[in-house]
């Protein structure tokens, strides 16, 4: 079975590539790769062509093992695509729940094979499946691929540990990576939920933003300013949640991509800025 070990955009090139690294069993006691090459799809189109296909160590011909006898031997490659496929990928990838890419493709791997003196070519096809996370599509592959540039919001999960709590006296952590998971798997439901407890939560924090304005920033707007903005984020997420808003209007929100990214940035960046309060406080 081929694992991947490895897959980024190539930089150094005029037309969109790929390269990659992975291993694969091979039984050098009767056999000696020479050359691979194959083709990648999504969607069930062809998008991508494996070039350059060779081993990335030395080897050397076994014929005292067992016939069983194999080893992992790595190999390299690189992938052409072409403007067109890049585009393809990019706009399909956009229609799935995770947005993930997953590659399927097949390799032929050009083979030395040994009966004693003799000596024949032959070829092994075996099959591949490459994923690209949304996360590292958006982050490494879309800028080198020629797709521009998109914005992630970082905020450091570690530095959370401690600082923000829930009237439990829990941490808020489990909540914020529970919203990330539930944003790659594309359940936008589970991102408006999480995301409208988050900010509850973060409502709880109103004194320590009004004394953290006072004692620091020396004017009490800006604590004003950002609690009138988390009970804000925290309606607006709380109509998702409702039939009907507080005059009786029928409420039709159907939750999207769009939807949950809205409250998905919300949720971090208010998560963000708190952070830094209960840091300096």
């Amino acid at each position: 079975m081929i694992k991947i070990k490895e897959i980024s955009p190539k930089s150094n090139s005029i037309i969109p590539m790929m390269e990659m690294t992975f291993v694969y069993d091979y039984y050098t006691n009767r056999n000696l790769p020479i050359y691979f090459d194959g083709f990648l799809f999504f969607h069930g189109k062809q998008v991508g062509r494996i070039v350059n296909g060779v081993t990335s160590q030395e080897l050397r011909l076994k014929p005292d093992e067992p016939d069983h006898y194999h080893e992992e031997v790595y190999f390299k490659c690189d992938i052409e695509l072409s403007n067109e496929s890049v585009s393809f990928i990019h706009e399909k990838r956009n229609l799935l729940p995770n947005q993930d890419v997953g590659l399927d493709g097949k390799i032929q791997f050009r083979n030395l094979k040994f009966y004693g003196a003799d000596i024949e070519s032959r070829i092994i096809s075996e099959h591949i499946q490459v994923l690209i996370h949304s996360s590292d599509w958006i982050s490494k592959f879309a800028p080198i691929l020629g797709l521009g540039s998109f914005s992630i919001i970082e905020v450091d999960h570690t530095s959370l540990f401690s600082s923000l709590r829930d009237e439990h006296d829990k941490p808020l952590f489990p909540l914020i990576w529970s919203i990330n998971d539930s944003f790659r798997n594309g359940d936008w439901i589970e991102v408006i939920f999480n995301s409208r407890r988050l900010l509850e939560m973060a409502k709880n924090q109103a004194s320590e933003i009004a004394s953290y304005a006072s004692n620091n920033i020396n004017t009490d707007e800006y604590g004003r300013d950002l609690n009138a903005l988390i009970n804000s984020g925290f309606q607006l997420i709380s109509k998702y949640q409702h039939t009907h808003s507080r005059k009786k209007e029928e409420i039709n929100l159907n939750v999207t991509r769009s939807d949950a990214q809205m409250a998905f940035y919300l949720s971090m960046s208010i998560t963000a800025i708190l952070n830094k309060i209960s840091i300096e406080k």
